[in-house]
């Protein structure tokens, strides 16, 4: 059974790897590893062949609003820290840009975070803790 989030340790993983390798905890370690399956490639860690799920294939896709955020939930479930996910997508410029907005719900704790999506980069825009 996993820990708590407050025990929960990473490494800072947000908008690449920092030389200075800082330490993150709780809820930012949990949402750092949940950005990181979304902005990585099925199968680009060869010991992860199933994991991954680049958010930014669906920038300019013809995917129903319903598939992308039922995709974006499988995938964080994957984590053994998170139960489920409510996945809220807002669509500009045609489809070119998204705003994902994903609430995780853990027995260990429930947050929000809203990333930015477009074909180029998927940033984090915004993380809240305890919903």
């Amino acid at each position: 059974m996993a820990g708590s989030l407050e025990e929960t340790r990473d490494i800072y993983l947000v908008n690449d790897f920092r030389p200075e390798m800082p330490e993150v905890s709780g809820v930012d370690a949990l949402a750092q590893r949940l950005l990181l399956r979304l902005t990585t490639p099925r199968g680009l860690f060869p010991w992860w062949p199933e994991d991954g799920l680049d958010v930014r294939m669906f920038a300019l896709s013809k995917e129903p609003a319903y598939r992308i955020a039922g995709a974006i939930d499988a995938e964080c479930r994957k984590d053994e820290q998170c139960d489920s996910t409510l996945v809220s997508i807002q669509s500009f410029d045609g489809g070119a840009r998204h705003i994902f907005t994903i609430t995780v719900f853990s027995p260990l704790g429930n947050f929000k975070f809203t990333m930015g999506v477009t074909e180029a980069a998927a940033n984090l825009l915004a993380l809240e803790e305890a919903i």
